[in-house]
């Protein structure tokens, strides 16, 4: 089993300061919404990646929307990717922003225009039970058999705001199902306090 971690938060690991050090890495952090009364969800993630070479260096945001529409899922994809010079912590410490689009404990906004297609939202993000959850069992941490780290940030979250696709906007208001969790995959030994 895992271990509960109430502390948790969105705050990235990975620094500028430290990025010449770092081979072989990625953070990403993924957000779902499902409403089941207007049939929709909404999947955002935003990645940060170090290819082991380092030759690929750069920071995405993505988007899916699905919608239930009788017998068949109406599904649009949207990706954006970005230098990781682009991808910056903030300086509250509370999140960070990969070009226009912000991500917080609190709060998540941005846009990505691709194919003729685009996506804008702007949601607050309200956790109504305090949770995190390490999914790796501490042990195999520390003696260093797992390289990942995958949490829970929060679950069972309420939104407040907007989505927009291509002109049609969606309002998230209360009790959506939603989870928060956030994955780093590394190739050298990590602490969640460095």
């Amino acid at each position: 089993m895992g271990e509960a971690a109430s502390s948790l938060s969105n705050t990235p690991v990975w620094s500028r300061k430290n990025q010449k050090a770092r081979k072989g890495f990625q953070e990403v952090w993924y957000l779902k919404m499902n409403d089941p009364e207007t049939k929709k969800a909404l999947w955002l993630r935003f990645t940060l990646l170090i290819s082991s070479n380092g030759f690929k260096k750069l920071s995405e945001v993505w988007a899916v929307s699905f919608e239930r529409k009788e017998k068949e899922i109406q599904k649009l994809a949207f990706k954006q990717s970005y230098d990781i010079g682009d991808f910056s912590s903030l300086s509250d410490g509370s999140g960070f922003k990969i070009n226009g689009c912000k991500f917080t404990d609190t709060h998540t906004s941005g846009a990505i225009n691709s194919k003729n297609r685009s996506i804008q939202w702007d949601l607050e993000i309200i956790p109504k039970t305090p949770f995190s959850f390490n999914f790796v069992p501490q042990g195999l941490g520390q003696m260093g058999l797992i390289k990942n780290l995958v949490f829970t940030v929060g679950e069972n979250l309420v939104f407040n705001g907007f989505s927009e696709i291509n002109g049609e906007k969606t309002i998230w208001h209360g009790d959506i199902v939603t989870t928060l969790w956030t994955q780093m995959e590394n190739r050298f030994p990590l602490s969640l306090t460095a």
